[in-house]
């Protein structure tokens, strides 16, 4: 009566569909996880998994490269801010 390849045709678009909103919502989990400020730590992870469903793998592959540039030059721009702060409150005190 039914046809099989219909089904398993209908169940995989369900699992297919399901797939970008459960890693924008575990995303947010494990962002949360990952600091004890949660301000804004779930930023990050979210928006790699909401640029995933509109764009797909292989923009997302292109634009890894430069982002995670800037999150290396982010990262040392906020170390040598930070030891400098420090050594100036070293060289009040």
């Amino acid at each position: 009566m039914y046809n099989k390849n219909l089904i398993l045709l209908i169940i995989a678009q369900i699992f297919g569909f399901t797939a970008a909103p459960f890693t924008i919502f575990l995303s947010s989990i494990i962002g949360s996880t990952l600091t004890s400020l949660t301000t804004l730590s779930t930023l990050p992870t979210a928006s790699i998994g909401f640029m995933l469903t509109l764009v797909g793998w292989e923009i997302m592959n292109i634009l890894c490269v430069p982002l995670s540039l800037l999150v290396i030059f982010m990262t040392l721009r906020a170390d040598i801010s930070e030891k400098k702060s420090a050594q100036i409150i070293m060289n009040k005190g």
